[in-house]
């Protein structure tokens, strides 16, 4: 594909990570996008963004609790919820005890003949883009 058109099309797709835009704005300009994508026959691979904390006892906390969420266990996410607040605030607000993400923010780019969409499931536009991605058949999971 040359350059101009991918980036072009990189351009498009990190319009929609806009702040201002909302939910109903991304999936209207998205459909139009899928046109392009669809007509390019181009795949979008989705690199779902990790969260974790530096704190070991903070990090396994959190990894039960989205495991819980995962297998539809609320109860048992709720638990490790508060459990995981309980130890924020023992530990207070240190470098330890701040939830991460990486990456930080959410972007596209064309590498290596490729298009890729570093997104996360914590954000609520980058879940709609990768539900739409992934319902128009132009997402696939690396």
């Amino acid at each position: 594909m040359e350059n101009q058109k991918a980036d072009q099309i990189i351009q498009y797709l990190n319009a929609l990570l806009d702040p201002g835009l909302s939910l109903h704005s991304i999936s209207y300009i998205f459909h139009n996008i899928a046109e392009i994508l669809t007509r390019e026959n181009i795949k979008v691979k989705i690199v779902k963004s990790k969260q974790f904390y530096l704190d070991p006892e903070l990090h396994f906390i959190y990894l039960k609790k989205r495991a819980a969420l995962e297998n539809h266990e609320f109860d048992t996410a709720a638990k490790y919820r508060q459990r995981e607040k309980e130890l924020i605030l023992e530990k207070g607000q240190t470098e330890m005890a701040i939830l991460r993400t990486d990456p930080e923010i959410s972007f596209f780019e064309y590498y290596k003949n490729s298009f890729i969409g570093y997104l996360s499931m914590e954000r609520v536009k980058d879940r709609l883009i990768i539900h739409l991605l992934e319902g128009y058949d132009l997402g696939k999971k690396k």
